[in-house]
């Protein structure tokens, strides 16, 4: 149980292609938990893992996606997906 009280060392940087499924997973079971209105609307995990995983690309291409890490495991526990919304082509 000291162990928890511990702090951990996270480590920062941008996300990468190979971030997409650890990212996904954290994301889809936070959210699908945690966030107002996708409790409100009974989202599952595997649901939000899916939108997450469309958004991977452009995170990826874009470079402002940030993730942390644990240092000694590198285990994901925490990312800001980021997205340039300036970017879109509006169409009308």
């Amino acid at each position: 149980m000291a162990d928890s009280l511990e702090p951990k060392q996270i480590e920062y940087g941008v996300y990468v292609p190979s971030d997409a499924e650890a990212m996904a997973r954290l994301l889809g079971e936070v959210f699908s938990r945690q966030d107002p209105p996708a409790v409100a609307v009974a989202l599952s995990s595997s649901e939000f893992e899916a939108f997450v995983r469309l958004l991977c690309p452009k995170a990826a291409e874009e470079g402002l996606t940030i993730v942390a890490r644990l240092a000694g495991t590198g285990e994901l526990v925490g990312a800001l997906l980021t997205e340039d919304s300036a970017s879109r082509c509006l169409t009308g």
